[in-house]
């Protein structure tokens, strides 16, 4: 299913309004290819690295379902769940820990920086012992940082990265997840946007 399926399916490519002001279906279109290429490249049941399917999954499920757009969270849960080898136990525990973990955001304080109008205080979240036992630490680990760049960006620290780094997420693996965290929010940005 490409992109435009999954969500824009009431204006296919080519055809619908115009995506905003001053905006032109040529600027659609192209904005879905980019969208549907990004897809491929993060999803691909072939693409390298030690960042599993499954966990590339598992995190666009969870981001999605904080989100809360629909058809986003829907799409990408049904992945996880069709791709999940464990009779659904991860996909359970993934959408659980998103919709426990959902809050208005962004939130934080930008590090040294004078405190904004729009900062809000929100909790930081942290996988407990029992979702590190369904999941294991490198996917908690992935949810951990997902949940910080997605609602509280301006809360990274380089303890971050050195979390991450730990539980087994360093060099590629690492860059696939930062960009995995940017194409959701970005997608989830122009699926509020599509109607």
């Amino acid at each position: 299913m490409t992109i435009s399926q999954a969500f824009f399916s009431g204006h296919p490519a080519g055809t619908g309004p115009a995506p905003g002001p001053g905006g032109s279906l040529a600027a659609r279109d192209e904005l879905l290819h980019h969208m549907q290429t990004g897809f491929e490249r993060l999803f691909n049941p072939k693409a390298s690295g030690a960042a599993a399917r499954l966990e590339r999954l598992a995190v666009a499920a969870f981001l999605a379902t904080l989100h809360g757009e629909a058809d986003c969270s829907g799409h990408f849960q049904m992945l996880l769940q069709h791709a999940d080898p464990s009779r659904g136990r991860v996909f359970r525990v993934v959408v659980a820990q998103a919709r426990s973990a959902s809050r208005l955001g962004p939130y934080g304080a930008p590090l040294g920086g004078a405190a904004r109008a729009d900062d809000l205080d929100g909790p930081v979240y942290t996988a407990s012992a029992d979702v590190r036992e369904v999941l294991g630490d490198r996917l908690a680990a992935a949810l951990e940082y997902a949940h910080l760049m997605y609602l509280h960006p301006d809360d990274a620290t380089d303890a971050t990265q050195a979390e991450l780094r730990k539980a087994g997420w360093a060099g590629k693996d690492a860059g696939t997840l930062a960009s995995l965290v940017n194409f959701m929010g970005h997608m989830a940005h122009k699926v509020d946007k599509r109607r």
